[in-house]
């Protein structure tokens, strides 16, 4: 056993061992706790290594309070939730990620989703593992092409890597025994691979929970009818996607997080300030920011009085 001053442990075989007022705990790499325990030992805070070893506990404490245990029920900001729900947030604790703000963006959009029949309808599509969620709360599948990046129904909408596309929700069939019908659509890996072709291009695509229409019942909640989505990148590997520390940019993501609180708290935040945080920053770095994430409007304008630009971020899906 080690000894980070107050915390006794051991490293197992995918796990760790904890001594806590005389009793060893063992944690194994299958917990939603293991990877804050981790943490919470290398950072040699005793304080909240005790208090993750408590599952429960643990999984509020990395929701910041919103998600609570009682029995078998999960609640979210009080409200129960899908289980659906729930094992996406089992699989990003065991992809190893602690910090959960992309999960409960994630949540938030999907019970904003207008449509009762629509958000019960994702459910299964969305519990899927090759169905990931990014740190913006949206999901992002596949879709597979023609080999010009055509859509083979139609063969009107190009997929090529960034493009957009929406509709007015109206015009989505939402109803789940048409297979084929009004809408786009977003797959599964081993559907839209299937339906791309050996002939075809697969496309990693992106979508927000609360743009979902329907599930039509035919493909065996494989596909998913959405009224906007965008393509994000060609999938050259043909790979299921996976969460790994690279699968999204960590430090683009933190970036984005403080000039969103910023100007949450003061409308704008001046690029000085961003740099002092984020030491060498760009205004082309920030500009790339919205240029990742649709659903937001970066802007900048000079300040004469103080010889510095001031950022903005405007909200507009």
């Amino acid at each position: 056993m080690k000894n980070n001053n107050e915390i006794i442990f051991a490293y197992g075989d995918n796990s760790i061992t904890i001594l806590h007022k005389g009793k060893p705990n063992v944690i194994t790499s299958d917990r939603a706790n293991y990877r804050s325990i981790l943490d919470a030992v290398k950072a040699n805070d005793a304080e909240l290594t005790y208090e993750l070893l408590d599952e429960v506990a643990a999984i509020k404490t990395m929701t910041e309070g919103r998600v609570t245990i009682t029995g078998n029920k999960v609640f979210f900001d009080d409200e129960e939730i899908n289980g659906a729900i729930v094992s996406k947030l089992t699989h990003m604790l065991e992809s190893g990620f602690t910090n959960l703000t992309g999960w409960m963006k994630f949540t938030e959009k999907l019970l904003s989703n207008p449509s009762m029949k629509s958000r019960e309808q994702s459910y299964p599509f969305i519990a899927r593992t090759d169905i990931l969620i990014t740190p913006e709360g949206n999901c992002r599948g596949y879709k597979g092409v023609r080999d010009d990046y055509k859509d083979r129904y139609t063969g009107n909408f190009d997929n090529s890597p960034g493009a957009k596309h929406k509709m007015s929700r109206r015009d989505v069939d939402d109803d789940v025994n048409h297979g084929c019908s009004y809408g786009f659509h977003i797959g599964s890996h081993k559907y839209a691979d299937n339906w791309g072709g050996s002939d075809g291009k697969l496309m990693i695509v992106e979508f927000n929970p609360k743009n979902i229409v329907s599930v039509p019942s035919c493909s065996n909640y494989e596909k998913l009818r959405v009224c906007k989505y965008k393509v994000i990148e060609e999938c050259t590997d043909r790979q299921v996607l996976e969460y790994t520390s690279g699968s999204y940019n960590d430090n683009d993501h933190d970036l984005f997080e403080f000039i969103y609180d910023e100007c949450n708290a003061n409308s704008t935040v001046s690029l000085d300030c961003i740099q002092s945080e984020f030491p060498g920053t760009t205004m082309s770095d920030i500009i790339s920011l919205g240029e990742s994430r649709p659903e937001y409007r970066i802007g900048h304008q000079f300040n004469d009085d103080y010889m510095d630009y001031d950022i903005s971020v405007e909200y507009t899906d």
